[in-house]
C-alpha cells in the first residue's frame, strides 16, 4: 500500500476495528549505523508444508511453541520464531510471548512485507534484543522479555524498511492489552539507548543472521545479493 493511500485510513484505523493491521504505513528514518558480532545459529530441521508434520523434538523451542502453533500463520513462521530466539539468545520462553512474536510475525506477513524483509527485521531485531539482554537480562520477567522481543521487532522494520507501520499500529494490534502507547514509546527508545543509538550491524554479523533466518525460512527464497559499499 503507497503511503498516501495509506495515510486516508489512519483515523480509521485508529478509531474503528480495522481488518488489516498495515492499515497505515510511513517512510522510516534515517538511523545510525554499526554493531558487534554473534555466532551463528545451528542449522534447522527439514522443513515441512504441514504443522501437523513438525518434529517438535528438532527445535531448541519446540515444547514451547508447540501448543500455540496455532497462532502461526504458516510453518515457516514457527521455523522463524525457533531461529529468532536462538539468535535473541534467550534462555527460555514462556506462553505470552511465544504468541506475541507469532503475532508480531503474522502482523508484519499482512502488511505484505516479503520473506526476504522478515528475515531482515528479525536478523536486526535478534541483535537488538541480545544487547538489551546482556545489560537488563536478569531483571527482565519471561512475559517482559516476550514485549522487548516485539519490541526490537519493530525497531528493526522501523530501520530495515521504506514503508513502515506506524508505533501506534502496533500498539493497537499487539500492545493494547499490555501496555500504553506512552509505555510502548518509551520502551523503543529504551531499547535504542541500550544500543547508544546504533542500529546498524557489522556486515559479517548481519551475514550470519540472515543466512540462519533464509534457512529457516526455506529454500524456496531468493535470496539477496550483499553487496559492500
Amino acid at each position: 500500500m503507497g503511503i498516501e493511500a495509506a495515510s486516508d485510513k489512519l483515523e480509521q484505523a485508529s478509531t474503528a476495528t480495522p481488518t488489516s493491521p498495515c492499515s497505515a504505513v510511513s517512510g522510516s528514518s534515517d538511523s545510525p549505523k554499526e554493531e558487534s558480532k554473534s555466532q551463528p545459529a545451528k542449522p534447522p530441521p527439514k522443513k515441512v508444508t504441514n504443522v501437523s508434520k513438525i518434529v517438535w523434538d528438532e527445535l531448541s523451542f519446540g515444547a514451547q511453541i508447540e501448543p500455540h502453533h496455532r497462532h502461526a500463520r504458516t510453518p515457516e513462521d514457527i521455523y522463524l520464531l525457533n531461529t529468532f530466539l536462538e539468535l535473541s539468545k534467550v534462555e527460555d520462553v514462556e506462553a505470552n510471548s511465544v504468541k506475541r512474536v507469532l503475532g508480531a510475525i503474522k502482523f508484519l506477513r499482512s502488511c505484505s512485507y516479503s520473506s526476504i524483509d522478515l528475515c531482515s527485521i528479525l536478523a536486526h531485531a535478534s541483535a537488538y534484543f541480545a544487547g538489551a539482554y546482556e545489560v537488563c537480562g536478569q531483571r527482565m520477567s519471561l512475559e517482559e522479555q516476550g514485549f522487548v522481543l516485539v519490541v526490537s521487532m519493530y525497531l528493526a522494520h522501523s530501520y530495515t524498511q521504506d514503508e513502515t507501520c506506524p508505533l501506534k499500529i502496533w500498539h493497537q494490534y499487539l500492545f493494547k492489552k499490555y501496555c500504553k502507547l506512552k509505555v510502548l514509546n518509551l520502551a523503543v527508545m529504551q531499547v535504542m539507548a541500550f544500543r547508544k543509538h546504533v542500529l546498524r550491524l557489522h556486515d559479517d554479523d548481519l551475514r550470519i543472521r540472515n543466512e540462519a533466518l533464509w534457512a529457516a525460512a526455506g529454500e524456496q527464497i531468493q535470496r539477496p545479493m550483499m553487496v559492500v559499499l
